[in-house]
Order: C-alpha cells, then sequence, then structure tokens
C-alpha cells in the first residue's frame, strides 16, 4: 500500500507517537526477586528509572514525575512513589501484604501525565509471622 505524503496529517502522527511514547516510556526493572526468609514481612523493591522513551529518544530523570507500583492483578495502584535517582527503594508497611507469594509490576509516569507499560513482573513470598522466642531461666539449686 502506498501513502501519498500529502494525506498524511502532522498532528495525527505526533498525537500517534506520543500516545506510543506516553504508553511505553520505559522497562522499569524491579529488584530481582526477594527471597522468602523467616523475617520477611515487609519486601523492600527496588524500582530502576527508564533512560530513553520507546522512540529511543532520551528521558531525562527530570521528566518522570512518579512511579506506580501495581501487585497481585490489581487495577488500582498499591503505591505511588516519587522518583528519587536513578534507583527508587520503596518498602511496605506492615499488613500490607498477606502471608504468601505475590507478584508487583511498575510503570513510570512522565510530566504529562502518560503512563507506561508495566514492568516485568518480579515475584516474592511474605513469611508467616511468629511468636517471638520464649525465655528459659533455670531456677536456683535445682540441679546440675
Amino acid at each position: 500500500m502506498r501513502v501519498n505524503p500529502e494525506n498524511i496529517d502532522p498532528m495525527r502522527i505526533s498525537a500517534y507517537v506520543e500516545a506510543i511514547c506516553g504508553a511505553l516510556i520505559l522497562l522499569v526493572i524491579l529488584c530481582t526477586p526477594i527471597p522468602a526468609k523467616a523475617d520477611d514481612y515487609r519486601p523492600e523493591l527496588t524500582i530502576i528509572a527508564p533512560t530513553e522513551y520507546v522512540s529511543g529518544a532520551p528521558l531525562p530523570l527530570s521528566e518522570l514525575t512518579e512511579y506506580r507500583l501495581y501487585c497481585d492483578g490489581e487495577t488500582v495502584p498499591l503505591a505511588t512513589v516519587a522518583p528519587t535517582g536513578a534507583s527508587t527503594p520503596w518498602q511496605a508497611e506492615w499488613g500490607t501484604f498477606a502471608p504468601g507469594d505475590h507478584s508487583c509490576t511498575a510503570t513510570a509516569v512522565n510530566y504529562e501525565g502518560s503512563e507506561s507499560a508495566p514492568s516485568s513482573p518480579r515475584t516474592f513470598t511474605v513469611a508467616r509471622d511468629q511468636p517471638g522466642a520464649p525465655v528459659l531461666n533455670i531456677v536456683a539449686g535445682g540441679g546440675a
């Protein structure tokens, strides 16, 4: 199919390119999967900033306004996080995640409000809470 250059609407192409860039601003990478540990009740995730738009144009960190963290298939962000540099940490509050396996993705939002495609999912396990260790005392004169 041939396209006649006279029939091309530059505004439409610009809007199309902007929509693509907004939808796919980055490949945000959350930290490697967090291993399950006995004391792993508040997982910490790290969001790595993208360095370019989908078009390949450089993306200055100053153009990012927030990251949105989506977990366990929810369509509403669990948290929004302001970028703090090339690497932005986020730690869950107590009780944010129930014990068990979880999966999260992140998106980036630029100053125009365009949200990127989600990052690759990262999975982690939150341990079940357990009682603290008891104290064992030996009664004086009770033996060896």
